[in-house]
């Protein structure tokens, strides 16, 4: 009986936490999708993650991109709020983030320098380079206590590619 109990304890705990709603999840990849995903949603906190475009192999061009992925993916997992967006936005691939045409890096609101680069919309909260690759800063990021218009600078950009030092 005591193993019944505990068992259902645990079935009842299990679903409960699978039923919990987690933050609406998008992937972009042209700067019109990311005007109107922000205007459809200003209401919410949205979380931008600006990355480099994978490759064949599943895997960003951008060495820094790598390294921050799993980082912010860790973080996206724990967070159970249904008011907060989280963006991916492909930046293109590495001749067409080198261009100085680049929509992200001419976007009016954003104007992309490096990637990875981390924002929370609501809060005019930035985060770039090896920064996105610090659990401490992303969480702090994502829930709205990193010191506003903080940008850390963790890696040097060589040719329009961020690299951790």
């Amino acid at each position: 009986m005591q193993y019944l109990t505990r068992h259902l304890f645990e079935l009842k705990n299990k679903f409960i936490l699978n039923s919990q709603i987690k933050m609406k999840q998008f992937t972009i990849d042209n700067s019109q999708k990311l005007d109107d995903l922000i205007k459809e949603n200003e209401d919410k906190k949205v979380i931008l993650l600006f990355t480099g475009t994978k490759k064949s192999d599943g895997k960003s061009w951008c060495p820094d991109c790598v390294v921050a992925d799993p980082v912010i993916e860790s973080v996206v997992k724990e967070i159970l709020d249904s008011d907060m967006v989280f963006a991916t936005v492909f930046v293109g691939d590495l001749p067409s983030w080198k261009s100085s045409d680049n929509a992200f890096r001419k976007h009016p609101t954003f104007s992309i320098n490096c990637v990875p680069t981390l924002i929370n919309v609501k809060m005019n909260m930035r985060l770039e380079e090896g920064g996105c690759a610090d659990k401490t800063l992303v969480k702090k990021l994502f829930d709205g206590t990193l010191e506003k218009g903080l940008t850390t600078k963790a890696g040097t950009c060589v040719d329009g590619v961020c690299r951790l030092r």
